[in-house]
């Protein structure tokens, strides 16, 4: 809810010097991406607290954050839910990430260090087993680590929470959605190249294929896909809160 987005990246910025606070808001984000709290669920603010071990304040600095993250839904006097998922714009952050992903890459290119580029490689690796295995879950969870990994590297904080916030969107769409998708998903060839792109400090490269890595994503939304992806959503939650 807009009246609700109030936090910003900036002011949340400052939880990263609290552990148990950052370790609160992975948990409940995760939750979300990978449907522990399916679509439409109600969210309690005390059994949330109590379960994560932290007081009620903390925790809404953190309900706000994924407010602002359009993860979940903050009604006055009705709640707080789990957002629903809004096919169009999933769409549109596939689209608007294309020139963002770009910038992320290119920077990597000039400011990645030697053991960024092995975390990077071993990203990659367990990617092609998690592929050769049929294990998509894993590989959502890599696709993860792969592009908060750019985002660290490219040494912006503003453009890293920017692409944290609209990647959680895509994570949580792909995941649900991982079986009618699988099929589909850009191979891992093309991440590989990124990184060997950034490794020749070559930011041209690095960011045009980081950009076809997103937009193979847009032909999951044709007309037919989106159809059937709607159809799914009336078994895997209710769509609105």
């Amino acid at each position: 809810m807009k009246g609700n987005r109030v936090s910003s990246g900036h002011d949340f910025k400052r939880s990263r010097k609290h552990p148990l606070k950052e370790k609160a808001y992975q948990s409940i984000k995760n939750w979300i991406i990978y449907t522990k709290f399916k679509p439409g669920t109600p969210l309690n603010e005390r059994e949330l607290a109590e379960r994560l071990g932290i007081s009620r304040t903390p925790l809404r600095e953190i309900l706000q954050r994924l407010s602002y993250q359009r993860l979940i839904v903050i009604h006055p006097r009705r709640g707080i839910f789990v957002a629903p998922i809004d096919y169009e714009m999933v769409k549109s952050i596939f689209q608007v990430r294309v020139p963002l992903e770009q910038t992320a890459a290119a920077l990597c290119a000039k400011m990645a260090k030697e053991e960024d580029i092995v975390v990077l490689k071993d990203i990659i690796r367990e990617s092609y087993q998690a592929q050769k295995e049929g294990n998509y879950e894993h590989l959502i969870q890599l696709d993860q680590s792969f592009h908060e990994k750019i985002g660290e590297i490219s040494r912006n904080e503003v453009l890293r929470e920017i692409l944290e916030d609209l990647h959680n969107i895509c994570l949580r769409f792909w995941y649900i959605y991982q079986n009618m998708v699988q099929d589909s998903y850009p191979m891992v060839e093309t991440l590989d190249k990124v990184v060997t792109a950034i490794q020749n400090k070559d930011p041209e490269s690095a960011a045009s294929l980081l950009g076809e890595h997103v937009l193979s994503f847009l032909p999951l939304f044709d007309q037919e896909t989106t159809q059937g992806l709607k159809a799914l959503s009336n078994y895997i939650g209710p769509s609105k809160s």
